[in-house]
């Protein structure tokens, strides 16, 4: 995380407000310059020990300058509220090199907590599962690692090593559902219920991954590199869409989803609207930031 410019605080404490809600026991973060706001959102939920926040520096010879890094939401270009597109020079154009330091993190965000969780997912602060048959995270979990256990036992091999969830996008633009139609704009995610189904996504990028550190070890945020023991037997179980995916919350609709008939409405997570909407109004409010 380094949002050096731009202020995202408020979305930040409704983001960790969702993960409590589902059931997510601890948020890892590794962090570089953020903005002041964003440092006392941090700092604020690090005090209650929700959140660790790990500081790293980019390593040699990739650039460290906070200006023209990427220090945005993905596709920040698309919204209204984006600094400057100069903020995404060197990922725009070191899109590879981006990917490389992305698993340097992902994969000492693994090793470093290995012996405190069994199970670890990668998800940024603009993503949230969507899990239409649960009403947790905790319980999802548990059917998803009994079927992984059944494919394994089937191909007669080890436990996966991740669990994938696809990735769809919840645009900005399209209007909420009646069910969250009455919640103040701040709470975004909570306010956009409706995905877009794009048939032409990127099935390598376009995944989200919960790790097992039994055995994962090298990973990047969409995919699993490498097991301790060498290649992975099972690298991946792909969880079936009706069981759940990763909502994108990023980047407009107009007439390119609006006019194909891909557009399907979601209201898993206003379950939890009225504790999330009370949680996040104390915070903001404790920081000054409403």
């Amino acid at each position: 995380m380094s949002f050096f410019l731009d202020d995202h605080s408020v979305r930040l404490v409704e983001w960790l407000e969702l993960l409590r809600a589902l059931g997510f026991s601890k948020v890892f973060l590794h962090t570089q310059d953020v903005h002041p706001r964003v440092d006392a959102v941090l700092r604020e939920y690090e005090k209650e020990g929700f959140v660790t926040f790990t500081q790293y520096d980019t390593p040699k010879p990739y650039p460290d300058e906070p200006t023209i890094r990427r220090d945005n939401l993905p596709q920040c270009l698309l919204r209204e509220h984006c600094h400057s597109p100069t903020l995404l020079m060197w990922s725009r154009i070191e899109k590879m090199k981006e990917f490389i330091l992305s698993s340097l993190y992902t994969s000492d965000c693994l090793m470093r907590h290995m012996h405190e969780y069994r199970y670890i997912a990668h998800l940024d602060p603009d993503e949230m599962p969507i899990l239409p048959r649960h009403d947790s995270y905790l319980t999802w979990l548990e059917y998803i690692l009994e079927q992984g256990l059944k494919e394994a036992t089937e191909r007669k091999s080890s436990l996966p090593a991740s669990y994938v969830m696809k990735r769809c996008q919840h645009p900005s633009d399209l209007p909420p559902a009646e069910a969250a139609a009455d919640l103040p704009e701040h709470l975004w995610m909570l306010r956009h219920t409706k995905v877009f189904q794009d048939p032409y996504e990127d099935d390598f990028v376009n995944v989200k991954s919960l790790f097992d550190t039994d055995t994962a070890m090298v990973a990047m945020p969409h995919n699993l590199t490498l097991c301790a023991s060498g290649k992975c037997p099972f690298r991946r179980f792909e969880v079936p869409e009706e069981d759940g995916y990763i909502a994108h919350f990023t980047g407009s609709c107009g007439d390119h989803c609006t006019n194909s008939g891909n557009i399907e409405e979601t209201i898993f997570l206003t379950q939890h609207k009225t504790k999330v909407h009370e949680a996040v109004n104390n915070v903001l409010k404790n920081l000054n930031l409403l």
